[in-house]
């Protein structure tokens, strides 16, 4: 996360759901802020991707289900557009 900022990030349950896939930019504060380890060692895993479309592939083809966007980086990337 820290190598590629511009990068995308899917946090899921370490049983990967459809309903639960959310896509978050690299430098996003809610995966990143408060410490890795306690968002890689318990109950959820990530995915990263510097190449978003690679990472729709992934959760379609690896978990039958498709990338919710992150609240926080849905506002950001609207505020980046204008």
């Amino acid at each position: 996360m820290r190598s590629h900022p511009e990068g995308w990030v899917v946090n899921f349950t370490r049983s990967p759901s459809p309903g639960y896939l959310i896509l978050h930019r690299a430098d996003c504060w809610t995966i990143g802020a408060r410490g890795a380890g306690n968002y890689t060692i318990r109950e959820y895993v990530k995915v990263c991707s510097v190449h978003r479309p690679m990472l729709d592939s992934w959760a379609a083809d690896s978990v039958g289900g498709e990338l919710t966007l992150c609240g926080f980086c849905e506002g950001r990337l609207a505020r980046e557009a204008r």
